[in-house]
């Protein structure tokens, strides 16, 4: 796909993908090329248009620069219960070094939780995890962070939890999310 037409964005807006629809199976060589198990029309669609917007991107890059300080932040967001197949929510998180991303991920987490605030829970104490082992490998790297990350989290429910003690006899079931990530707040 080299030579296709480049799109702005790796996948069209309100695409939602599911192990089965409508769409009939289809020669399932060329998809395990790319990446998957079960793999549909729909599906292959959506991965043509995720090369079309790789090949418009071939010139983008991470631009450091030399004389900015060093500081880390973070966005985390869940897609609670948004797998429409089994219900489970889908974390993902971007630590940026300076304006620059330097580290992102987004996982379907492996158990359906029953709610929003624990879901995002989980992807913020990931976030804060990988900050942590970030922040470890610029030392040693003789490029100390000397400010404290900031992490953004569109849940209200997180926030509150992280910045007030009391609460943490509700949600005994995040002890050790809630306790690690205190800790850094």
């Amino acid at each position: 796909m080299l030579d296709s037409k480049p799109v702005s964005t790796p996948i069209a807006a309100g695409s939602r993908l599911t192990l089965h629809d409508e769409s009939s199976s289809f020669d399932t060589t060329k998809f395990r090329q790319v990446f998957m198990h079960a793999p549909l029309e729909t599906h292959w669609g959506v991965v043509k248009r995720l090369l079309r917007y790789l090949n418009g991107t071939r010139d983008l890059g991470i631009r450091l620069l030399v004389d900015t300080p060093f500081t880390l932040h973070g966005f985390s967001d869940a897609d609670w219960a948004g797998d429409p197949d089994d219900q489970c929510s889908t974390g993902a998180f971007i630590i940026f070094l300076v304006a620059n991303p330097i580290s992102w991920k987004s996982t379907k987490q492996r158990m359906i939780v029953r709610s929003s605030t624990k879901a995002e829970y989980h992807v913020i104490a990931s976030a804060a995890t990988e900050n942590q082992w970030i922040k470890s490998l610029l030392t040693d790297l003789l490029l100390p962070v000397t400010t404290t990350a900031v992490f953004f989290t569109d849940n209200l429910g997180t926030t509150y939890l992280s910045a007030n003690l009391v609460l943490h006899s509700r949600m005994k079931h995040l002890a050790i999310n809630y306790h690690f990530v205190c800790d850094l707040v």
